[in-house]
């Protein structure tokens, strides 16, 4: 496979739910598959407002155009994900009940919790790869590092005196970090924030040395002189930061690690409607405006059948099980 890069305020979540409804359906393209959808579809997505899954706004408003019925998004945080992704897995599987979540909610959380609340292979049916994205290496701008060696030479010279922070004990992140930590033999403080914005303020202030994001959650600090991008993980450059170099140019093998959102049904969900979804990702992801605006935000449409999809997921349970079991990184019980 081929991997190229709290519920919403309610009178948002309406208002766009009332816009998407009200747009004239382009009935001579609609496509139904034994009557559905003959209403709204439900998408779930597992985190609080904001971050990657706001790129399903550009799949939904395609899934409108050709199935003639809306797609709309409802946040569900909570448990590492678990809360709104549990609520799919329960769901009937008629195609009325999506969920659109990243690996960091439907693998790395289960496999660092002391009782996982579902087996992603067993919960439910992959659809299809929205888009992937690298994990990105940043410090403050004021830390005399430029690259990954130096940034390792000054930690071992203040052994214990640093810090790096995470959105989380477990999310992909931390763990990258602690992988990064244990290999180049250094030792820093874990600090856990409550999200990504909050994490990158605080290397951008200085309260954290360096940490573990992404480049669209650090471009405005980077750009605003306050953090400095150093690494992408991956076993090529990003497209949306060709000057930075991956974690092995940096003399760091064996940090082919991404990000990525996809569509999942509940358990059961029918091949055809899943054949139909991930063909419209498929169209949707092609369209030269859709790339580039993705590419804008530095994330990548990926490419993919429901089987590469399946197939990705096998693969990345055993990559990142190994990651767990490499740094011991657990929630407590």
């Amino acid at each position: 496979m081929k991997l190229t890069r709290r519920h919403f305020v309610a009178g948002a979540v309406a208002t766009a739910g009332l816009a998407a409804a009200g747009r004239p359906a382009v009935s001579q393209s609609k496509v139904t598959i034994d009557g559905w959808p003959s209403r709204p579809v439900r998408t779930i997505v597992p985190s609080g407002a904001g971050g990657p899954a706001e790129n399903y706004r550009i799949y939904a408003d395609h899934f409108r155009e050709v199935f003639g019925q809306a797609f709309l998004l409802e946040n569900q945080p909570g448990a590492s994900g678990a809360i709104g992704s549990l609520n799919v897995a329960r769901a009937a599987p008629d195609g009325y009940t999506l969920l659109c979540a990243a690996n960091s909610h439907v693998l790395l959380a289960p496999l660092v919790a002391p009782k996982p609340a579902f087996d992603v292979r067993k919960a439910f049916t992959p659809i299809g790869l929205l888009i992937s994205y690298p994990f990105c290496l940043i410090v403050n701008a004021d830390l005399p590092v430029k690259t990954i060696p130096e940034l390792v030479a000054y930690a071992k010279e203040r052994p214990g005196q640093l810090n790096f922070g995470s959105i989380g004990i477990g999310t992909g992140g931390h763990l990258v970090a602690e992988l990064f930590c244990k290999r180049a033999g250094i030792q820093a403080v874990h600090i856990p924030y409550t999200g990504a914005p909050a994490q990158v303020q605080g290397v951008a202030s200085g309260a954290l040395h360096f940490t573990i994001d992404t480049i669209g959650n650090s471009r405005g600090a980077e750009q605003a002189g306050k953090v400095r991008q150093i690494a992408v993980t991956g076993s090529t450059r990003s497209e949306a930061a060709p000057h930075l170099p991956t974690f092995a140019e940096e003399g760091f093998p064996g940090f082919e690690l991404l990000l990525w959102l996809g569509v999942f049904g509940p358990a059961g969900l029918p091949p055809a409607i899943v054949s139909a979804i991930n063909r419209e990702i498929a169209r949707c992801s092609q369209k030269p405006e859709v790339k580039e605006r993705l590419l804008q935000a530095a994330y990548s449409p990926a490419e993919g059948s429901a089987e590469d999809f399946a197939a990705l997921i096998d693969r990345e349970l055993a990559l990142w099980s190994s990651v767990v079991r490499e740094t011991g990184v657990k929630i407590p019980a």
